[in-house]
């Protein structure tokens, strides 16, 4: 009970009994329409007006209404939240859908160079596979010196035919050179432009 009776009561009683009657109630009809005000959650004249007294007795009138935009407001933020993170990982997959296709594609016309450099009519008959990967593997650093996810990725493809044909002292050069590349393209993500430049090749 007393945590009801304060507040607008407290100074709807405190202006009935103030000693000065210019800051009394004029009539007996003006105290009663202060305490209507106050049933009816409406800003009482007993108390000082303010935008967030008048605010409170606005969401206390309307507490249904309010709560129904307050509910309709967080679906929305939370709707606008949900688009955006599935919009940016759209972006996000498709641009990687683009590099990997962009990497294929790169792999792919190497490799082709790579056979076709196999020609019996200009190194004769017998051709060796080693042969053929050895230049390959001499080839990559300058066709993907600005790609060295790629070059990795070729570096591994030489490696294992080498350890598939038993050349084990052939593939392990090739095996630590797609590490480094690996670790070059990793720093040159997190490093300024200046440095990243600056970062030379191991021979």
């Amino acid at each position: 009970l007393s945590r009801r009776l304060r507040g607008d009561l407290d100074w709807i009683t405190m202006k009935a009994l103030e000693k000065d009657r210019t800051r009394r109630y004029e009539t007996a009809n003006g105290f009663a329409l202060d305490i209507q005000r106050h049933l009816k959650n409406e800003p009482v004249l007993a108390r000082a007006p303010g935008a967030a007294y008048r605010m409170t007795k606005f969401v206390k009138r309307h507490t249904a209404g309010v709560a129904f935009v307050s509910a309709l407001f967080v679906l929305l933020a939370a709707s606008a939240v949900v688009m955006t993170v599935s919009r940016n990982r759209a972006v996000r997959a498709e641009a990687h859908a683009r590099t990997e296709a962009a990497k294929s594609a790169a792999i792919n016309e190497f490799l082709q160079g790579m056979l076709s450099s196999a020609d019996p009519w200009q190194k004769g008959r017998d051709v060796k596979v080693a042969d053929v990967l050895g230049q390959a593997a001499g080839d990559i650093g300058a066709a993907f010196d600005d790609q060295p996810e790629v070059e990795a990725e070729v570096r591994l493809t030489i490696g294992r035919t080498y350890r598939n044909l038993g050349l084990y002292e052939e593939a392990e050069p090739q095996s630590c050179k797609r590490r480094w590349r690996l670790t070059r393209r990793r720093s040159e993500r997190q490093l300024p432009l200046w440095r990243a430049a600056s970062t030379s090749s191991p021979t």
